[in-house]
C-alpha cells in the first residue's frame, strides 16, 4: 500500500509480479486503487486498473475509487476512471453521488466532466440537497452557473426544508440568489417572507 501512495510504480509492479493480490482489502476497506486514486497517482490507477484492480471496488464506508478522486478534486484520476468504466452512479453510503461531492468541495472541472459524462443533477443527498443546493450553500459561484446552464432544478427542498435560494440567500451569497432570481422556485419558500 505505501508503495501505491508514494508512487513507486516499479515496486507495483514488481509486487504485482510476484503475486500480490491487486485487489487486497486493507484498513477500512481500502484497496491499493482507492489510495491511487485518492491521491491523483493516475499512472498508478492506470496499471492497477490493467492488471485486474476491481473499479468500482467499496470500502468500508461505500466509497469507490471514483469517489475518493473525485472528492480530492483529481480531475486527470477521475477522466482516466471513468474512461476505464467506472460506474458514475454508485453512491456513499450518506447518499453522496461523484457530483454532489464536487459540488461540496467546489471541484468546478470535475463538476464539469461528471456532468459531460452524465451524472444525474437533481439526485440528492440523504438530507435532501441536490447538487445546486449544496453548492448554493457552500458559496461556489461557478458551479451553481454550471448547474443552472445544464438544468439544475431550483424548487428541490432538502429535509430542512430549504430550496437553493433559501440556503444561499441566509449565507449571504449575493451572487448566486442574483443567480437564482427569477428562476421558477417554489413561492413558499421565499426567503423574505416570515
Amino acid at each position: 500500500m505505501s508503495a501505491v501512495q508514494n508512487r513507486h510504480i516499479e515496486i507495483v509492479k514488481l509486487l504485482l509480479s510476484k503475486g500480490a493480490n491487486v485487489n487486497q482489502k486493507h484498513q477500512m476497506g481500502l484497496t491499493a486503487l482507492h489510495v491511487a486514486a485518492f491521491n491523483g497517482h493516475s499512472t498508478v490507477v492506470r496499471y492497477l486498473i490493467e492488471h485486474g484492480a476491481a473499479i468500482d471496488s467499496a470500502n468500508n464506508a461505500g466509497c469507490t475509487p471514483l469517489l475518493c478522486a473525485t472528492e480530492k478534486g483529481e480531475i486527470a484520476t477521475v477522466k482516466l476512471l471513468l474512461e476505464k468504466g467506472a460506474n458514475l452512479r454508485l453512491r456513499l453510503g450518506d447518499g453522496s453521488t461523484a457530483l454532489l461531492l464536487a459540488s461540496y468541495n467546489g471541484h468546478l472541472e470535475v463538476a464539469k466532466l461528471l456532468i459531460e459524462m452524465g451524472a444525474s443533477i437533481d439526485l440528492q443527498h440523504s438530507d435532501g440537497n441536490t447538487a445546486l443546493g449544496i453548492a448554493c450553500d457552500q458559496g461556489h459561484v461557478e458551479i451553481v452557473k454550471i448547474l443552472l446552464e445544464n438544468g439544475a432544478r431550483v424548487d428541490i427542498i432538502n429535509n430542512a426544508g430549504a430550496t437553493p435560494l433559501t440556503a444561499s440567500s441566509s449565507k449571504g451569497y449575493a451572487k448566486i440568489v442574483a443567480m437564482l432570481a427569477g428562476k421558477r422556485t417554489d413561492v413558499d419558500n421565499n426567503p423574505l417572507s416570515g
